[in-house]
């Protein structure tokens, strides 16, 4: 969930905002130009992020650098 806060982010007066990730919920994976249906699970904040293909098998990540977009539930999303 994004939550905001009162932490003035820039001479903008933008606010920051908090996103709890700790819980479950879905996830579009992109992996190798394939794009993968799934979801997410983190128990605590002290734990590493579980990752699952729409079927529940696990779902890793590639080696080197991973990108996490964290967008709203209900965001279109639209992939070309």
């Amino acid at each position: 969930r994004h939550q905001a806060t009162e932490i003035i982010e820039d001479d903008n007066n933008y606010v920051s905002v908090y996103i709890n990730l700790v819980g479950q919920g879905d996830a579009t994976f992109f992996r190798d130009g394939v794009m993968v249906q799934g979801k997410w699970k983190r128990n605590s904040e002290q734990e590493f992020f579980q990752f699952t293909d729409a079927s529940g098998n696990p779902f890793s990540l590639k080696p080197g650098n991973t990108w996490f977009e964290i967008v709203p539930i209900g965001y279109p999303l639209e992939v070309k």
